[in-house]
Formats: structure tokens, C-alpha cells, sequence
């Protein structure tokens, strides 16, 4: 086909043979398909700088237009810390800061704090959250491994629990 479809003014979609043949438009917002109104009304919420709230079953798009309308904001010119308290650690503190403290911040630090060590010289449980360390024969490997070259099990634990960083259960 020589010409992209534009889905926004093309209904008829008999012609389309592949997906290459589809015109991706520039603005993400306008990628996200079959949520007009939810749309719309982020563009008003952006436009007017109000909040949003996006509720819906999954796979209805909330967290594409979310993503979709960061693009849209101003970037944010401060940066809101949750600070510990050491004297009342129930309590604790919020700092707001500016841009341009930020950024000198950053600068001072550097790229990296603590010192690097080898995902063998770890603990145990950061190295298996970290993907380096098998779960099932404590072999150790890239983290871009998702299958242990040892035992070739999935080192990352697929249960009930899997991505739940606390291995809390919330279900009530």
C-alpha cells in the first residue's frame, strides 16, 4: 500500500493488510482509541490544570492517556520530598524544592551513591529481586536472563505474589 490510513478519518479498514499500513499520529493522546471522552476531558484537565481521575477495568487505556497527558503538562519546576523525622518518626517531613536546588544537588552527588559490589557479594534476597540470583538452585546470572542457564527455571517467581516488592497479600 502506498499511502498510510489515517484511523482517525478512515472507517472503512476492508483495504488494511498489515499494520504498517496504519499512520501513527505525533500526539499520543490521539493514539488512544475508542476513549473520546476520557480523552477530552484530559485535554480540559491539562488545558485548565485540574486533577484527574481515571477508573476502569483493566486494558481500558487509563494508563495510556495518563502517559499520554504527562506530555501535554509543564514540566514541574519543584521537586516534593517525604523526609524521614528522626525525632518523631511517625511524622514525617516535607521539603519542597526548586529546580535550580535540585539540579545543584544532582551535581554535587554525581552519578552513583555507595559503592558497587558484585551481585554474588549481595544478600541473598536483593540479589534475587534483582534478577541475579536463582531462586530454585542459587545459581547466579544476568538479570536479562528470565530462565537460570543452570536449572533453566524461571528465576523470577511467577506466584500469586510476583511483583509485590513487600510480599504483602492486600486482598481483604
Amino acid at each position: 500500500m502506498s499511502e498510510k490510513i489515517d484511523l482517525s478519518r478512515e472507517t472503512d479498514l476492508r483495504g488494511l493488510s498489515t499494520t504498517e499500513d496504519i499512520l501513527i499520529p505525533a500526539d499520543p493522546l490521539k493514539r488512544v482509541i475508542g476513549q473520546d471522552e476520557a480523552v477530552e476531558l484530559a485535554r480540559i484537565a491539562a488545558k485548565q490544570r485540574r486533577h484527574l481521575l481515571l477508573v476502569g477495568p483493566p486494558g481500558t487505556g487509563k494508563s495510556m492517556i495518563a502517559q499520554a497527558l504527562a506530555l501535554h503538562l509543564p514540566r514541574p519546576t519543584e521537586e516534593v520530598r517525604v523526609v524521614h523525622n528522626p525525632e518523631n518518626p511517625e511524622r514525617p517531613l516535607v521539603e519542597v524544592r526548586g529546580e535550580a536546588e535540585v539540579l545543584r544537588e544532582r551535581e554535587s552527588k554525581g552519578s552513583a551513591e555507595g559503592e558497587l559490589i558484585r551481585p554474588e557479594a549481595a544478600p541473598v534476597n536483593v540479589a534475587e529481586r534483582l534478577g541475579y540470583r536463582c531462586r530454585s538452585c542459587g545459581a547466579y546470572s544476568l538479570p536479562s536472563e528470565r530462565f537460570c542457564p543452570s536449572c533453566e527455571k524461571a528465576k523470577i517467581d511467577m506466584g500469586p505474589q510476583a511483583g509485590n516488592p513487600s510480599g504483602t497479600s492486600w486482598a481483604g
